[in-house]
């Protein structure tokens, strides 16, 4: 926190004195009333927010082909129809059930998700992340 303005009605819209800003303490009483079942997300959410969690090259629509593949075919790369089609969680009445495909925990090492390409489809196979 570099900077906190805090005003009361009065400092704010009339004449009062301005109230001290003190984080430490105002910190410390928002972090005391919090239900252990909320800050127990606080890891995820940290992890959620921090720019360093994901290398940012690999942030990307699900791709349609291998990282390696990237250079050599982006228009293929860009493909994220088969991801969807492969991982909808539809459960259609002939043919394979697709499966849900859930993001990773937020605090996992490994952010990757699986890489399905067109001719993966029907087969079961998932290729490289």
């Amino acid at each position: 926190m570099s900077q906190l303005s805090v005003w009361s009605a009065g400092s704010r819209y009339g004449d009062a004195d301005p109230v001290p800003a003190e984080p430490g303490r105002l910190v410390a009483a928002f972090v005391g009333s919090v239900p252990a079942a909320v800050t127990a997300t606080w890891p995820a959410l940290a992890a959620v927010l921090a720019a360093d969690s994901v290398d940012p090259a690999r942030v990307w629509y699900p791709p349609g082909a291998h990282w390696t593949d990237q250079r050599d075919d982006l228009k293929r790369f860009d493909e994220p129809f088969a991801f969807f089609v492969g991982t909808s969680g539809m459960h259609l009445a002939e043919g394979p059930q697709r499966r849900l495909q859930p993001l990773p925990d937020p605090t996992a090492p490994d952010q990757s998700l699986p890489i399905i390409r067109k001719e993966d489809l029907g087969k079961g196979s998932e290729s490289g992340r």
